[in-house]
């Protein structure tokens, strides 16, 4: 699938094979994650990739590529205040497994 909007994109993968994704919940979704594997979500604000773990995660109601709503940011305040005005949900990549609906 190719990437439209970069705000959303994101990469996991290990040894050289990394599969991008064109939304989180995307990455959410695929079954085929393994542990060990690096994962990187774009914060939303820069557009740039950062681990997986050093960013907030929203879900709430405003557009993606996939319609979950789903976005990562790398400052905290940025990620709460995203999550007020979207009535959103905020938490760490991991908090998400498995939910992928807003």
């Amino acid at each position: 699938m190719a990437i439209r909007d970069t705000h959303f994109a994101c990469v996991r993968g290990s040894q050289g094979h990394y599969r991008q994704y064109d939304s989180i919940e995307c990455l959410l979704r695929d079954g085929r994650a393994r542990a060990g594997e690096a994962t990187y979500l774009p914060d939303y604000d820069r557009q740039r990739l950062c681990a997986a773990d050093s960013v907030w995660v929203v879900q709430g109601s405003f557009p993606t590529p996939m319609g979950g709503g789903f976005a990562a940011f790398a400052n905290e305040g940025s990620a709460r205040e995203v999550g007020a005005r979207t009535r959103g949900l905020i938490g760490r990549l991991h908090q998400f497994l498995g939910r992928t609906e807003p």
